[in-house]
């Protein structure tokens, strides 16, 4: 930050302090005419604290001198009695001087380390205790009589801890405020960044597929061309379908090329990233949300996690969830029936039969009530390219990869197995059962 920035900004908080200073409640009284507690000094001090980059002994001796003159201002202009106002106002500014430099002091040459919580209150204790004796003995100077004793002492030291303490819980929830913005806001960011992974996970495995179906078109074209030739067609004809094989060659080298920049990114980079379950879900739920607050539906979503455990491929779990809630979201949405729409994830462990003996899982349940599926679209629904989405405004048929893939990734990656549950118009239940070693940190299982 440049010098004048600096000083503009020593400026404003000097000129906040003195506004401030206008609500205070009088102290002592009876010993002394004009000593106050104002809030003034708080504010003063949470500033201190909260901008690092200014000096405090700006802050301080700025402080002094436009709050005594503008509570000055304003009480004159109040009572009348400029002199008066003057008398009991000015030594205020003894205050602030010699918290600046009391500070400054403190910091530099004794504590000889950074203002941190753990040391700060100690010295606002003693700037205020020290800064409040100097004001009391210029204010005994004004009038002639010094006057120091045990109780007077004690008061100013009551004062002074209970004014830090103010400070500090002020600071604290301050901190914690912001504290929870940026974790807010670093959520937020981190369930964008999964939300895309997610996709470009399922997309580069829909690519790796479409390589090998484009590499058997290369091979059936070159086998064409070469068919054409032996057969005598028309060289023109024959070149043009060696032009296309070469295309097609072509075509497949971007393919891949496309495909290994996306796992170099990304794959490579976050893949591995380990997270625990409950985390996954509420992360995937609030995507959810999201998409069903962008697209004006009224559905509910509600999810429960029974035991927490860590995920060994969060963005391959988050892939599965998200196809799952999206397909049931979508499902409920073209019920036009359906006013309100709930669905409900769950994941529970449970212990499942295998060869002869009883081993851990981990269900997972997606129910929602839309309309449900029929028993051919449950026999259906996990064929690659099917369905039931239609838009009868365009005709056009959504593609049908995320069952699909769901299917790939529980049963083939994660050795597990996925059910569908449904009564139509009643409901729909996508059940999906994983061993807990092949969804789990063994090692890092939380504890129950």
């Amino acid at each position: 930050m440049n010098a004048s920035l600096k000083k503009r900004k020593t400026i404003y908080v000097a000129a906040f302090v003195s506004i401030s200073s206008l609500i205070s409640f009088d102290f002592l009284t009876d010993v002394t005419e004009g000593f106050i507690i104002a809030l003034s000094v708080v504010v003063m001090e949470i500033f201190i604290y909260c901008y690092e980059d200014l000096s405090a002994l700006y802050i301080a001796v700025l402080s002094g001198i436009f709050s005594p003159l503008f509570r000055m201002t304003v009480l004159s202009l109040y009572s009348k009695q400029f002199l008066v106002t003057a008398i009991h106002v000015l030594p205020d500014m003894m205050y602030f001087f010699t918290f600046g430099i009391v500070y400054t002091l403190i910091y530099r040459y004794l504590l000889r380390k950074p203002k941190a919580m753990s040391n700060f209150p100690f010295t606002l204790v003693c700037c205020d205790l020290i800064s409040n004796t100097m004001e009391l003995t210029a204010r005994g100077a004004l009038n002639q009589q010094f006057f120091y004793d045990l109780k007077i002492l004690s008061a100013l030291l009551t004062v002074a801890v209970l004014r830090t303490a103010l400070v500090v819980m002020v600071i604290a929830a301050i901190e914690n405020y912001t504290s929870i913005m940026l974790r807010k806001e670093q959520e937020e960011e981190l369930r964008r960044l999964m939300e895309q992974m997610a996709v470009i996970r399922e997309e580069t495995r829909v690519m790796d597929k479409n390589v090998a179906e484009v590499e058997e078109i290369m091979r059936k074209m070159y086998d064409l061309y070469r068919e054409l030739d032996e057969a005598g067609y028309p060289k023109e004809i024959v070149a043009r379908t060696l032009e296309m094989a070469k295309n097609t060659h072509e075509i497949k080298g971007d393919y891949q090329n496309v495909i290994a920049v996306l796992k170099e990114l990304y794959d490579q980079n976050l893949s591995s990233q380990q997270m625990q379950m409950r985390d996954v879900v509420r992360l995937v739920a609030e995507n959810a949300r999201a998409m069903i607050r962008r697209r004006g539906w009224q559905i509910e979503v509600r999810s429960r996690v029974e035991e927490d455990f860590t995920v060994t491929d969060s963005f391959r779990m988050m892939s599965i969830l998200r196809n799952l809630l999206t397909n049931a979201a979508e499902a409920i949405a073209e019920d036009e029936s359906r006013k309100n729409g709930l669905i409900e994830l769950t994941v529970v462990p449970e212990s499942v039969l295998t060869d002869g003996e009883w081993r851990p899982y981990y269900r997972i349940d997606v129910r929602d009530n839309g309309p449900g599926l029929t028993e051919e679209e449950i026999r259906n629904v996990f064929m690659e390219g099917y369905s039931t989405k239609f838009n009868p405004a365009t005709g056009d048929i959504q593609r049908g990869l995320g069952l699909s893939l769901t299917r790939d990734y529980v049963v083939h990656d994660l050795g597990g197995t996925i059910e569908v549950d449904s009564k139509p118009g009643e409901y729909a239940d996508f059940r999906i059962r994983i061993p807990a070693e092949r969804a789990e940190t063994a090692a890092q299982k939380e504890p129950a």
